[in-house]
Order: C-alpha cells, then sequence, then structure tokens
C-alpha cells in the first residue's frame, strides 16, 4: 500500500496530474498486470496467501 501511495504522489507531483487521476493510472496499470497474470482482483479477495502466490508468479 505504501508503495501505491508514493506512485500516486510522484504522478501527482512529476506530472502534474490530479489525484483522481492518479488513481486511475495506477488502478489500470494495476489490472494490466493482473489481466496478464490470468486472475483480477475478486480472486485476490479470497486471502493474502493468494496475494503473494500472484506476486510472486514470473
Amino acid at each position: 500500500m505504501r508503495l501505491i501511495k508514493e506512485a500516486a504522489e510522484l504522478l501527482v507531483m512529476e506530472h502534474r496530474l490530479t489525484a483522481d487521476e492518479a488513481v486511475v493510472v495506477i488502478s489500470t496499470a494495476i489490472k494490466k498486470e493482473l489481466s496478464l497474470r490470468n486472475t483480477n482482483f475478486e480472486k485476490l479477495e479470497k486471502g493474502p496467501k493468494l496475494i503473494v502466490q500472484v506476486l510472486l508468479e514470473v
């Protein structure tokens, strides 16, 4: 979560996006990555073990 907050702050400060625009950019990037890994937010809500598994997949 800290990394997402930091990324949003950088998008706001360095790229002059609004906070809402930064959220859209980050959300879109996360959705694309989940799609590449053949998963989605609903699957991740099932528990932290699945999140770790998805994040560790190469």
